[in-house]
């Protein structure tokens, strides 16, 4: 059956991989909870502490096959150089707005019971260092002084590397303040700055990343500098709202005006 699953926004059966079984395709990382032991009992979940997430492996196996052992071999090497080099996005039929990215680490093929007629069975194993499947196009939500709910999909929308959520807090801005809010309106997480952007400048914060970055006449520069101890990331972590009845959680900026690109999570 065509148009099952995409490498890189290329149909895998251009590449002569025909998919048979994808069994890790759907869901997310293993979820590890922190917690505190209690005498003669088995202990209690810390809800304070985040919840950290682990890779996973997504495992596709299918085969390639040509009119002779030699051609299918060709096949064959076709797909490995198009998976076997830096971070690949994988896209399904199951969701065709969605992907997952990851690096090949298990490559296996060989001849099976249909040898004969140029048939080879191949296996490929990626490692999803992120483990959740994110919206291809982003989503950008403008916000202010007033707390606006940011629409999440069902897993955080942190990211990293190109598809990291960004803030962007535009001048002029006095000594802003960055809250994230849960839905019902209660603070959780804030960052403080001690500078004030001027009318052309900005601060962007790389929430994937880590990083927090002053712009100004397009020149940028280190940002931690400007910023008060004891500061939070924003998480955009969906639980801090309720999914189902569309209840999100809240950004806020106490001066200037902000936005927020995010590429939606799905577990």
């Amino acid at each position: 059956m065509a148009d099952l699953l995409w490498f890189n926004g290329t149909d895998a059966e251009t590449l002569g991989f025909i998919l048979e079984d994808a069994p890790d395709l759907l869901g997310g990382g293993t979820r590890t909870h922190q917690t505190v032991a209690l005498p003669q009992a088995a202990g209690v979940i810390m809800a304070s502490v985040p919840v950290s997430v682990a890779p996973r492996a997504l495992r596709l196996v299918g085969h390639c096959s040509g009119s002779t052992i030699a051609a299918a071999k060709i096949v064959h090497d076709r797909i490995a150089s198009a998976v076997g080099s830096g971070i690949v996005e994988i896209r399904s039929a199951w969701d065709t707005a969605l992907v997952v990215r990851g690096v090949l680490v298990t490559h296996a093929a060989g001849p099976n019971s249909a040898a004969w007629l140029g048939r080879v069975s191949v296996e490929l194993e990626f490692l999803l260092i992120d483990p959740y499947a994110y919206a291809i196009a982003p989503t950008t939500v403008a916000f202010a002084a007033t707390a606006t709910a940011i629409p999440l999909g069902t897993a955080p929308s942190v990211g990293r590397e190109w598809w990291s959520a960004i803030i962007t807090i535009s001048g002029a801005a006095t000594t802003p303040t960055l809250t994230e809010y849960d839905a019902s309106g209660t603070a959780l997480r804030t960052m403080v700055w001690t500078t004030s952007p001027a009318a052309t400048a900005a601060i962007e914060v790389d929430i994937g990343r880590g990083l927090v970055t002053n712009i100004a006449s397009g020149v940028r520069t280190n940002g931690y500098a400007s910023l008060t101890a004891g500061f939070e990331f924003p998480t955009l972590d969906p639980s801090d709202g309720d999914w189902y009845s569309s209840a999100f959680p809240m950004l806020a900026v106490s001066s200037g005006t902000a936005s927020v690109r995010l590429y939606k999570a799905f577990r």
